[in-house]
Parts: structure tokens; C-alpha cells; sequence
């Protein structure tokens, strides 16, 4: 027999999990995830010293472990029981199952608006927009798809999936928590139902694991995603991110400058074939929806670029801030220490964009915006530059082919030891 294991656990502000306690429950019911919410409770009771408080809890569209906050809602201090955007767009994406491409992007396309929202007059604002445009397709007016979207999603307990609920940098959805239950279900249990016994065991062995070896520090300052920095560094090889001169616009304080989108010239025609595998159509169904008859290679490079490993609506985001378009000039990007900032809207939710990312790399700063160490030394008063081997065969690479027995030039070779 297989029981069910509840995983409590927090994250941070760099979207990391951090597992506090397992629970093996009989079933999934109201009164099982009162019983481990109450001995949560307990053993922080016990070994903290203080009661548990927690501001915000993030729950799927189960009923019953939010039956079960909601109990101790005011004993725990929760000022917001939020909603899996993730759970919002699959539920929808199983909704709108035999509508056309154009249709599903139409409705994928105001959900984010409303997701990215920073405040509840802006939500109402791009709902009201949602509701006229989705009144004007056929395919959505056959499913009544309006009508179910704001009962379902705008209003009850499923209704905090908004980024304006939650603090920027922490995560809008249960992937954090997900890739653990990935992990630990291929990794721990093979994916094999195991006795009682033998699950008390793992978890044991799993507990013990992640206080020790595998422990990770809890991060309290953002920190770029690996995807967005290898995003960032596409970008700016292929000239899409550009720093606009001060002289331009207006002076800035020191630590400021702008920073400039530049989108690709049919990337924006190009969304639905980068977007089909969301939206379960084929690459010839993509093309075919947008009426591209050749991709000519350079604009594929520029395309692929821009939408490096990252979700066109996403990628939309970035050049939008609170409803209003990114101005000729761009973003105003801060990297002072302890100020980190960017206008966008990617930036609102995310704490980190590939605007701020590049603007730091450009000032030569670390994530946290103080200057990186230095690359150079000084020899007998004049700077002689420090390259390490990696360094040294990229940069000979551009001109010949490097490899075994290529080394520095004989005028950077120093004289021979004597003893």
C-alpha cells in the first residue's frame, strides 16, 4: 500500500526550497493536514522556542490543506493564502482543449497582463480589456470562457495569483516545491511504491541528507537565474540590449543609466513558433498560424536570441512597465549597493532582469553591486594585465586554432631559472 507523503517546506528570495518537515498521511483529506499542520506547529514550538508565524502560504486548487491553513489562519498570522499561477495556466490550457493557436495566445495574453499587474486598480484594468477581447472571439463565447474565468480565477480563494500579492524575487508558483518532489521521487523512491517501514526509513535518510551534505544556505538578498544570465549574454552578443547615453535624456546619479530593449524586427511575428510547445501545436502549425513563409537565417539567430530559454509572454514583460511601453531611451536601471532597481515589469516580479543584469556587467559589479575584484596588478608602476590560461586560449582560438603546444608569445616568456 502507497501512502502519501506531505513535504513542508519554505523558500527564499532566490526561489529555493528548503524542506522543514515530512508527513505520512493515510489520505488527503481535511482532517489529515489539520493533524500535521498542528504538529508543524508543535515542533516549532518545541525546538524554536516561539510559535510559528507565517505571512504567506502558496497552495494548488486542493481544498483541503487550505481548509486546513485556514483553521489556524489566525493563530499562524497569514495575510495571504496564494494562488499557483502554474495551476492557473494549466487548468486554463485543459479549458480551452480544441481552440486554434490564435485563440489560446489571445487568452495567454491577458492572463499575463493581469498576472504581471502591480496593483488591483491595474488588474481591473486589463480584465475589463480581457473581457472585451475574449467577447469577440467565437471559439471563447461557445466555452463561455469569460464567464468561468472570473468565477473560477478573479474570485474566491483561487483569486491571488497576482504578482502585486507577493514581494519581488519570491517565487509566483509551487516549482520550487515541485523540483524537490521531482527529485525525491526519481532519486529516493525510484518511482516505487515502498511499506510503511521502509518510507520511514527514506525519509529518515532524506532528512538527515538535507541537514548535512546537502544543506543550502537561505538566501536573503535575489540572485539572476542561471537561464537569465546565459539569456543576458546572447542578448548583448547579438546587440539586442544597449545602453543609451545620458547626454540623450537627462543626467543621471551616479550608479544610474538606461538601458534599452531592441527587439528583433519579426520576433514579435515570430511568438506563436517559439510559443508552441505551451500551446501544444506543432512548429508547421506555429508557422502556418502566422503565415511566415521562409525564416530567413539571420533573423532566426536574432530570434532564437531573444527567446533564449525563456516564455514569449515573459520576454513581453520586459518591455513593459505597468501597462506602458518601453520608451525610445529605455529603462532606467540602478545598480547602487542595497538600490538595485529596473523599471520593467520582469523586474517587478522577479527582482532581476536581463536589463540590470547587463547594466552590472557593464559597470563591472557583482549581483549585489559592488565593484568586482580587480583583473589587473600593478608591476613596477604600470599595469600589466592578469589572464588565466582559459583567457588566454580563447582569446588566441579567434585568431588560430589553439590546442596542445600553443602558448603565450616568446615577448611574455621570462628568462629561465638558474640555480
Amino acid at each position: 500500500m502507497a501512502y502519501p507523503v506531505l513535504i513542508c517546506g519554505i523558500t527564499d528570495v532566490q526561489r529555493k526550497f528548503h524542506p522543514v518537515a515530512f508527513f505520512l498521511l493515510g489520505k488527503e483529506s481535511e482532517n489529515e493536514y489539520t493533524w500535521a499542520l498542528e504538529s508543524l506547529m508543535a515542533i516549532y514550538k518545541e525546538v524554536v522556542g516561539r510559535n510559528l508565524r507565517l505571512t504567506y502560504v502558496m497552495a494548488d486548487a486542493a481544498k483541503a490543506p487550505v481548509l486546513a491553513v485556514k483553521k489556524y489562519r489566525r493563530e499562524l498570522g497569514v495575510e495571504h493564502i496564494l494562488m499557483c499561477y502554474y495551476h492557473v495556466i494549466a487548468n486554463v490550457h485543459k479549458r480551452l482543449a480544441g481552440t486554434s493557436l490564435r485563440t489560446k495566445s489571445l487568452v495567454y495574453r491577458y492572463i499575463y497582463r493581469m498576472h504581471y499587474s502591480r496593483s488591483y486598480d491595474e488588474l481591473s484594468y486589463h480584465w475589463e480589456a480581457a473581457y472585451r477581447a475574449w467577447a469577440a472571439s467565437p471559439e471563447l463565447v461557445l466555452k463561455d470562457f469569460a464567464t468561468y474565468f472570473f468565477a473560477q480565477w478573479l474570485c474566491g480563494e483561487c483569486a491571488h495569483w497576482q504578482v502585486y500579492h507577493v514581494p519581488a524575487g519570491f517565487p509566483k508558483t509551487n516549482n520550487p516545491c515541485e523540483g524537490f518532489n521531482k527529485h525525491f521521487k526519481g532519486i529516493y523512491t525510484e518511482r516505487n511504491t515502498h511499506g510503511l517501514c521502509a518510507t520511514f526509513v527514506l525519509l529518515g535518510e532524506v532528512a538527515e541528507e538535507y541537514s548535512t551534505i546537502k544543506a543550502v544556505s537561505f538566501s536573503n538578498h535575489p540572485a539572476p537565474s542561471t537561464n537569465l544570465l546565459y539569456r543576458t549574454r546572447r542578448l548583448a552578443e547579438c546587440g539586442l540590449l544597449a545602453v543609451v547615453p545620458e547626454a540623450t535624456v537627462h543626467p543621471l546619479s551616479p550608479g544610474e543609466l538606461f538601458v534599452r530593449s531592441i527587439v528583433p524586427k519579426r520576433a514579435l511575428q515570430l511568438a506563436y513558433v517559439f510559443e508552441y510547445k505551451l500551446v501544444g501545436a506543432s512548429v508547421h502549425d506555429a508557422v502556418a498560424a502566422v503565415g511566415v513563409p521562409a525564416l530567413p537565417p539571420q533573423d532566426a539567430v536574432l530570434a532564437n536570441a531573444f527567446y533564449y530559454k525563456a516564455n514569449t509572454n515573459n520576454v513581453n514583460h520586459e518591455m513593459i512597465c505597468a501597462g506602458d511601453q518601453q520608451p525610445w531611451y529605455g529603462w532606467l536601471v540602478s545598480t547602487v549597493p542595497g538600490r538595485l532597481s529596473c523599471q520593467c515589469n520582469f523586474y517587478n516580479k522577479h527582482s532581476f532582469c536581463c536589463h540590470l543584469v547587463f547594466a552590472l556587467q557593464v559597470e563591472d559589479k557583482n549581483e549585489l553591486g559592488h565593484p568586482n575584484a580587480p583583473t589587473t596588478f600593478e608591476r613596477n608602476g604600470a599595469p600589466a594585465s592578469r589572464r588565466s590560461t582559459t583567457q588566454r586560449f580563447v582569446t588566441e582560438a579567434r585568431g588560430k586554432r589553439a590546442g596542445r603546444g600553443s602558448g603565450r608569445p616568446r615577448n611574455e616568456v621570462g628568462h629561465a631559472l638558474a640555480l
